[in-house]
């Protein structure tokens, strides 16, 4: 009699007669632990991609709050700052005295130049670290730098001429003339002395990346230049500063830095209420967006414009035109006269929707 466990093995293994091409159904011994290793592996790599996914927006929403607390409203006060607006001195004149009667030689000016900047490290909302510079206005800590280097910024650190790291607190900004003010407290500063007077065929000299330019001033039809900064004459005295967005004669200049230091804002703007940076490509491709602007402050939540707006939205557009720049934003929102009305399109949570809110301008 023939072993019934014997004629099952040689079944299993011969009932494939060739017709159908199937081969034989047992697993091969190694192939199943191998695929079972490799799905386990897609499971947990997908797993920790999402993961990271969710730390990486729960840590943009940490900064965002964060930076809320350290950004000073237009009242010139926030719950985060280490030195009160109450207790901060006036920023008082700017210093209009000449240095000297002689010109001073090109390592002059250097010298001279770089003794009043500051090296500015930015920590923006969204992780990134971004570095510039800022020059003194006055030697009470008043410093004046590009707007749109330091706005949405979590923590800003200033380095002094000596080496020395300071904290630095944003006063106000204006985004429309892209100059903003930071103070630190520190009252023995050398600041830059200013000139109102510049003959159109004078030689002005710039500071970009500790080498001198030389150009002649011609405030009116100047081109800016980004990160330029400001504007020195032979005599090493301030005659203008070139911001991102435009070209300012020192007398523009000291009247910004007035208004923005006592009211927080400047007289005949439209009332922002809200600051934007442009996204980094993590949260672009993460959001599956080509192009918007991430809100990254609410500075005045009773203005009409940001009143609806949260931080962590996203502007896509304004009247229908796709947003790519933060100056172009800035400039739609300067073009429209008070009680018009601005279309936004907002990205918020996965979800796109259009806000219609009217422009106000500050008195």
């Amino acid at each position: 009699m023939r072993d019934r466990s014997s004629d099952t093995t040689e079944y299993q293994h011969n009932w494939d007669d060739g017709t159908y091409q199937t081969g034989p159904t047992r697993i091969k011994r190694g192939r199943s632990g191998l695929v079972m290793v490799l799905l386990v592996a897609v499971i947990f790599l997908g797993g920790l991609v999402s993961a990271l996914g969710i730390m990486n927006i729960q840590l943009l929403k940490q900064l965002a709050e964060e930076s809320q607390e350290l950004y000073l409203s237009a009242e010139g006060d926030t719950a985060g700052e280490e030195v009160p607006a109450a207790t901060r001195p006036e920023m008082g004149q700017l210093t209009y005295e000449r240095k000297s009667d002689q010109p001073l030689t090109e390592q002059q000016l250097m010298e001279n130049g770089n003794a009043c900047m500051v090296s500015l490290t930015i920590l923006s909302v969204d992780g990134t670290v971004e570095e510039g510079k800022g020059l003194v206005i006055t030697s009470s800590g008043y410093i004046v730098t590009d707007a749109s280097l330091v706005d949405g910024g979590m923590r800003i650190t200033a380095t002094l001429s000596d080496g020395e790291e300071m904290d630095a607190t944003l006063v106000a900004s204006d985004v429309y003339s892209d100059l903003a003010v930071l103070y630190v407290e520190q009252d023995d500063l050398q600041a830059a002395c200013f000139s109102t007077e510049v003959a159109s065929n004078e030689e002005i000299y710039i500071i970009l990346e500790d080498d001198l330019q030389v150009g002649t001033a011609d405030m009116e039809n100047s081109e800016p230049v980004e990160d330029a900064g400001p504007i020195f004459n032979q005599y090493g005295q301030v005659v203008g500063y070139q911001s991102r967005a435009q070209v300012l004669s020192a007398q523009q200049v000291a009247d910004i830095l007035t208004q923005l230091t006592r009211t927080g804002h400047v007289s005949g703007r439209p009332r922002l209420g809200f600051r934007v940076k442009e996204m980094t490509d993590f949260y672009l491709e993460y959001w599956d967006l080509e192009q918007g602007l991430l809100v990254c402050a609410i500075t005045d939540d009773e203005s009409p414009l940001a009143r609806e707006l949260m931080q962590g939205d996203v502007l896509l557009g304004i009247n229908g035109e796709v947003l790519s720049s933060v100056e172009q934003l800035y400039a739609a929102i300067a073009r429209a006269e008070a009680g018009d009305m601005l279309e936004f399109e907002v990205f918020r949570a996965g979800n796109t929707f259009t806000l219609e809110v009217e422009v106000e301008y500050h008195p």
